[in-house]
């Protein structure tokens, strides 16, 4: 009886050493990494240069504030394609832009890369947005005095193309200010 106590033992012993073996074979490894989106600027030429303005384009050291500084003339009229690529781990979209009221500026949503999430290789871009800084020659109230004088001013022939000309001459004389501030909103896309 003594043996057989002692081979129950031996086989419950060996049973559980082969259910532990096997047991431990069955291990499932985990690794997980959260991704992050991180849309940026990308500036090609850091300047405009036109007969009438010039513009500097400067990025901030995080890529992800654009400024826009420089001297215009009236006549100033130009779309300038602004782009912005994503070097984040997980795809970007383009969600809706935040605008401040301006008086010489307006931004729209240009075009999408066919592509989706593009690299940074060179030209590759997420979107596409156009500024267009538009200077008029007058404020609303200048322009509304210049046409009622032009109307009584054409009467008076050659005075009155003087008197055009030098309200023109003082427009080109002034000197304003002018900020305006766009905020490209992006999310978690596909």
């Amino acid at each position: 009886m003594t043996i057989l106590y002692i081979s129950m033992i031996v086989a419950f012993g060996a049973m559980g050493v082969g259910y532990a073996y096997w047991n431990s074979g069955l291990n499932v490894n985990l690794s997980l990494e959260t991704g992050f989106t991180n849309p940026l600027f990308y500036v090609e030429d850091d300047r405009l240069n036109k007969d009438d303005g010039k513009l500097e384009f400067t990025l901030s050291e995080d890529k992800e504030i654009l400024r826009v500084e420089g001297e215009i003339y009236p006549s100033f009229n130009e779309d300038i394609e602004i782009r912005v690529v994503d070097e984040g781990s997980i795809p970007s979209v383009f969600n809706d832009i935040e605008k401040d009221d301006s008086e010489i500026s307006d931004i729209e949503n240009g075009t999408k890369s066919k592509y989706g999430r593009m690299s940074n290789i060179r030209n590759d871009y997420l979107e596409s947005f156009n500024l267009n800084i538009n200077s008029s020659y007058h404020s609303k109230e200048e322009s509304n005095n210049m046409s009622s004088r032009s109307s009584s001013d054409e009467s008076l022939g050659l005075e009155g193309d003087i008197k055009r000309l030098k309200d023109e001459i003082r427009a080109y004389n002034r000197k304003e200010d002018y900020r305006f501030k766009y905020k490209l909103l992006f999310e978690q896309g596909l």
